[in-house]
């Protein structure tokens, strides 16, 4: 009787660590699925947020060699720092051999609260170099770096893209809203 006592004891042990393994997987599946269902949301968060960072926001004009190009800036935290300096003339200049940019330096720093610590610029887009601060022209794709911001963009590409790469030396900008 004992010996029954013992493989019974044994066997209820057994099924009820079945059954308490069973509820901690659930339980873990459950966590699991929890934990990718909020990184897909956060995922999904942090695209729309760098979608709205990039929204287009208030009409510029820019000139260069007499030539007035249109532009948006975004509806970010840099491109309203900008905006509040408006208008604005700097000298730019090559960045250096081998770089599809235009560079002009401003007189100090743009906020970049909030904003990405770094952004891949597409072709025609109006950024600013926060390592120094720098207001950039992309004619070129230079691809994704560490402090680059992504604060407007010029409405003609092609247009703004030729007049500036045509800008062998230094040159005069002039950037205004738009009337």
């Amino acid at each position: 009787m004992k010996k029954i006592w013992i493989i019974l004891t044994s066997f209820l042990v057994l099924i009820a660590l079945i059954i308490l393994g069973a509820k901690r997987f659930t339980g873990f599946n459950k966590n699991t699925s929890v934990e990718h269902s909020s990184a897909q949301l956060t995922e999904k968060s942090s695209k729309n947020n760098k979608a709205n960072l990039h929204q287009q926001g208030k009409a510029i004009n820019i000139t260069i060699a007499d030539q007035k190009i249109s532009a948006h800036l975004y509806k970010n935290v840099t491109a309203k720092d900008l905006i509040q300096r408006l208008p604005i003339t700097l000298s730019f200049s090559n960045f250096g051999s081998g770089f599809d940019e235009k560079i002009g330096d401003l007189s100090s720093k743009l906020t970049t609260q909030g904003m990405p610590t770094g952004e891949d610029p597409k072709v025609g887009d109006i950024g600013y170099w926060s390592p120094e601060p720098r207001s950039v022209f992309y004619w070129g794709d230079v691809g994704y770096y560490s402090g680059i911001h992504r604060i407007g963009h010029f409405d003609d590409v092609s247009k703004a893209t030729q007049l500036i790469k045509q800008q062998k030396n230094t040159f005069k900008a002039t950037i205004e809203l738009a009337n």
